[in-house]
């Protein structure tokens, strides 16, 4: 038995603008796609911790008071990515407390007090901005040590004084 096939040249598919405007959009559609996923708007953006660099402890005029800078950070994120511990560090270790990050008084233990200035108030870490710890006496010393909250790893930590 013989199959019979009709083809008629009289009909298309789709027109050549219907066409043309369908290759347009799927390029614009691909090309946001890409775009997004580039920037980190997608999936396993900002999972890694950003480079922070603490400057030295100061001293200020009020005594038992040092402060220490934020040096400079890699990339703007927001305070509430991060964990703050302060541990007092003569004889053995002792962690003081360990709160979450945020503009003003970060916590208070065993007469000693620990704060953030967030110095442009834009709710993010950025150079500029510094902790202040009040109530050291001498011969303590204690770590500020900043954490990464999505993974707990220790980002930076600094000896006061």
């Amino acid at each position: 038995m013989k199959k019979s096939w009709i083809i008629r040249k009289d009909e298309k598919a789709v027109s050549p603008v219907i066409a043309t405007i369908l290759m347009v959009a799927i390029t614009v559609v691909l090309a946001a796609v890409l775009y997004v996923m580039v920037t980190g708007l997608i999936g396993g953006g900002g999972t890694q911790p950003p480079t922070v660099g603490l400057g030295p402890a100061e001293a200020t005029q009020i005594a038992g008071e040092y402060t220490v800078d934020i040096g400079g950070v890699d990339r703007s994120v927001t305070l509430t990515s991060f964990q703050v511990v302060l541990q007092n560090t003569t004889g053995s270790p002792t962690t003081l407390f360990s709160a979450a990050l945020a503009d003003g008084s970060v916590g208070t233990s065993g007469g000693v007090t620990l704060l953030y200035d967030d110095l442009n108030g834009d709710g993010k870490l950025t150079g500029g901005d510094f902790f202040t710890v009040r109530g050291v006496a001498n011969p303590n010393s204690y770590n500020i040590i900043l954490l990464w909250k999505a993974s707990g790893g220790r980002i930076t930590e600094r000896t006061v004084p």
